[in-house]
């Protein structure tokens, strides 16, 4: 196994333990009559709820990496923070840890966010005739999936950039919000 694999394969495994999770979540719910057999109120449908809570706070730590690149990328920030006596190379040296750990964890992130939004949806009896919810579903996919091509290292340089240009808009985490929020205010009435 060359170096590049091995640097990979615990994200693999990691993917492949929640993608063996969710498919025995989505057999098990089936088993039982579908998503429209769980009661409201069930402890099940609560734990889809708590799930959707754990997806959210994902996407949230995700996209806040996002945010804090921009915000670095900046140069105004540096030399706004100087007047308040605030040692600009000890912040720096801080916020590369910060933005480091942050890039570490992306794609493990990145698996629970989609794997719990699909098993939040599951276990809520969301997937009904929800647009939003199919919308939301295939932007997840897309970005992890363009985000598992750019990881890997035989691919040409073309793809390479168009995964790219497509996983690092922010614009996609905006529309992910507004799609959620228009789609659990309709699920209100």
């Amino acid at each position: 196994m060359n170096p590049t694999n091995k640097k990979n394969l615990p994200i693999l495994l990691f993917a492949f333990a929640f993608v063996t999770v969710t498919i025995a979540g989505v057999w098990y719910v089936s088993s039982i009559g579908g998503p429209s057999a769980i009661p409201r109120r069930s402890p099940l449908n609560q734990f889809g709820k708590f799930l959707g809570g754990v997806s959210m706070l994902s996407l949230v730590a995700l996209y806040s990496r996002t945010v804090f690149k921009l915000l670095l990328m900046k140069g105004d920030l540096w030399s706004r923070l100087e007047p308040l006596g605030v040692d600009i190379v000890e912040a720096k040296s801080l916020s590369g840890t910060v933005l480091s750990w942050l890039n570490k964890t992306h794609p493990y992130l990145g698996v629970i966010a989609l794997s719990f939004v699909f098993l939040h949806c599951v276990f809520t009896n969301s997937l009904q005739d929800n647009v939003f919810l199919y919308a939301i579903l295939a932007l997840i996919f897309a970005e992890g999936v363009t985000g598992m091509i750019m990881e890997l290292h035989n691919i040409p340089v073309g793809v390479k950039k168009g995964n790219y240009l497509l996983h690092s808009q922010f614009l996609v985490g905006i529309l992910l919000l507004f799609l959620t929020l228009v789609g659990h205010l309709l699920l209100k009435f």
